[in-house]
This record gives structure tokens, C-alpha cells and sequence, in this order.
């Protein structure tokens, strides 16, 4: 992207001052890229400031500042409702959220409103984006149906327990998941119970429960044992179309276990670590800030890449690793059990 130049003027209301002080005053609004440059390019005049920073309580430069209040007008609200420049922001903004993100399975504009939330806050949304699992989970129960999620083993499905609520109950769980659910309980992060996902608990709570599997499993003869089932698959790859129609569920959740830069070191922070190890991603910027901060730092390099493509790369490893796992709930069963 264009970086430094000479100041722009972008889009302005027409204040007509050339009558008064002569034609030079008025506003000659530029044109092409100029027109969309960032705010700090534009151009300041000590006795005429850019009417949209005046109203948003940016100083007047002068005398110096040394605190910026902040105000709250109607005129602010007219002004992001009829300013050029913000109505053409918006649009370009809902372009790039339409662009970047098709729309999630079972409900469209999901996942654009989720990649605009990220794009405008830096940060993925909270309870929200909860909401609709858990309506999805209510439906499955009003239905009859089982609610099969598929969710990697290790994180996703605690992330997932620590959100649902006591009438999300009974919740069965795969055992390639119950391990790694009772690991995090002897570290002291409390989660829902669960019960063992097989025949006995299936007969049990027929069309009630919330079952929670690997994606393996859901391809595996195990899953027969669940039926009638609604099927959902929560991961933030769920965000694109090609991973969510190639895993050919009923529903797809965005749920991402990404951090933000500010969620990182925070996390990094209150383990009170002296060394961090970091792996996948953006590594090395990390790595140098955390050096910078006094902390040693270094990356490990693995056979993923960065891009979407790895996320397909990173689940297929994740599937193969629970395949023993799988094949031993599988066994549980012979087919004329599950027939």
C-alpha cells in the first residue's frame, strides 16, 4: 500500500467561504486513491480543521494538549449517517466482509458479521457467537435428534463444554475426548460433567443428548449408534465454503481458537514463563517482541504452513492421530448391534 505523500483532501461539506475570503479557501477535493487515504494524511488548517476530527473532539492545534476529552452529540450521529467519507466506509467494509467470508451454512451473514466484528475490533465476538450452537442445541432436543458435534479433541471441546449450559445437559462425550476433559479438570478449570458416548448411554437418552466427537468418528461406524442425529462441526475453518461443504454437515459453527496480538500476551504473561517456545502462525514477529520485553523466545518450525490450506492439512493430522481411539469406541459395537 501507498505510504507517505503529500496531504488529501477527502469528501468535506461544501462550507462556501470562497464568497467571503475568495475561491481559494473552498475545499478542492481530491480524486482517485487520494480520496480514500487514511485520516492522518489529511489536510489541517490551523483556522479551518477538517470538520468531521472537529466534531469528534480532535484539538485545534493552537495550543498544546495534554488531555483529549471526549464527547457524545447528536451531531456526531448525523455526521457517520451523512458524511461521505463514512457512508463510504461502511460500504466498503460490508464489501470486504462479503468478500472474505461467505456466509456460514444454515444461516447466511454469519460468518460476515463475525469477519466484520474482527475487522472493526480486533478481537472475535463473545456470547454471541455461542448463541447459535446453542439454539441449534435446543432444536436437536424439541426434534427427537441427537446433537452430534464434531470438535477437535484437545481444546475445541473444552472450549466448547466451559460455554454450554445446565440445560444443555445430558452431555455424552467420545473417548478420544474424555481423557483430555479430565486432564483439564486436574489443572483446576472446571467443566461440565459428561458421560461416556456409547450404546448403553445412547439407549439411555435417546434424542436428548448433546454428543461430543473428532471429526474421524463422525465418518466411523460409531456414529450409527446415534440416530436420529443432527450433525454440526465447530471449528473457525467453518469459515470457508470448500472445508464446510466437504465436510457435508447439518449445521457449521465458527469457532475459533485464534488469539489476538492483546490476548497472546496475556496469556503469556500470566504463565509467569522466563522462555516461550511458539509454533504455527505469525511466530517470528512474536518471538522478537517477546525478546524485546525481556523474555527468551523462539520459534519451531512444523510441516503446516499459514494459510487456509493448512487448516485442512492440520485437521487430517488431528483425525489420523485419534483413528486408534476411534477404532477402539468402534469396537464396542458389532455391526448387527448398530445395524
Amino acid at each position: 500500500r501507498k505510504k507517505g505523500g503529500p496531504s488529501v483532501n477527502p469528501p468535506q461539506p461544501s462550507l462556501g467561504l470562497s464568497a467571503a475570503f475568495g475561491g481559494g479557501i473552498d475545499w478542492q477535493q481530491s480524486t482517485g486513491e487520494d480520496r480514500y487515504r487514511r485520516g492522518l494524511y489529511t489536510t489541517w488548517r490551523r483556522s479551518n480543521p477538517y470538520p468531521s476530527m472537529a466534531t469528534f473532539d480532535a484539538p485545534n492545534r493552537e495550543v498544546c494538549t495534554i488531555r483529549r476529552p471526549s464527547t457524545n452529540t447528536p451531531l456526531q450521529a448525523l455526521v457517520t449517517l451523512n458524511d461521505p467519507v463514512y457512508v463510504e466506509a461502511a460500504q466498503a467494509l460490508a464489501r470486504r466482509m462479503v468478500r472474505e467470508t461467505p456466509g456460514v451454512a444454515g444461516q447466511p451473514g454469519w460468518g460476515e458479521a463475525r469477519r466484520g466484528f474482527r475487522l472493526v475490533l480486533g478481537r472475535e465476538p463473545t456470547d454471541a457467537e455461542l448463541s447459535r450452537l446453542r439454539a441449534w442445541r435446543r432444536r436437536c432436543r424439541e426434534e427427537g435428534r441427537f446433537a452430534v458435534l464434531a470438535t477437535y479433541a484437545l481444546g475445541k471441546a473444552q472450549r466448547v463444554l466451559a460455554s454450554l449450559e445446565p440445560l444443555d445437559a445430558p452431555i455424552l462425550a467420545h473417548g478420544a475426548i474424555r481423557p483430555l476433559i479430565e486432564a483439564y479438570r486436574a489443572s483446576g478449570v472446571s467443566l461440565p460433567e459428561v458421560l461416556p458416548a456409547n450404546r448403553e448411554t445412547a439407549a439411555l437418552h435417546r434424542g436428548r443428548a448433546l454428543v461430543l466427537a473428532p471429526p474421524s468418528a463422525v465418518d466411523a461406524a460409531w456414529i450409527r449408534t446415534f440416530s436420529p442425529a443432527s450433525i454440526a462441526a465447530a471449528s473457525g475453518w467453518m469459515l470457508i465454503r470448500g472445508i464446510r461443504r466437504r465436510r457435508r454437515v447439518d449445521e457449521a459453527f465458527v469457532l475459533s481458537d485464534h488469539a489476538d496480538w492483546p490476548g497472546l500476551l496475556r496469556a503469556i504473561e500470566a504463565t509467569g514463563c522466563e522462555t516461550a517456545t511458539l509454533t504455527h502462525g505469525f511466530a517470528a514477529p512474536l518471538a522478537s517482541h517477546l525478546r524485546s520485553i525481556g523474555l527468551e523466545a523462539d520459534t519451531v518450525a512444523t510441516r503446516f504452513g499459514d494459510d487456509a490450506d493448512s487448516g485442512e492439512a492440520i485437521a487430517d493430522a488431528e483425525r489420523e492421530r485419534i483413528t486408534i481411539a476411534a477404532h477402539d469406541e468402534d469396537r464396542l459395537f458389532d455391526e448387527g448391534d448398530v445395524a
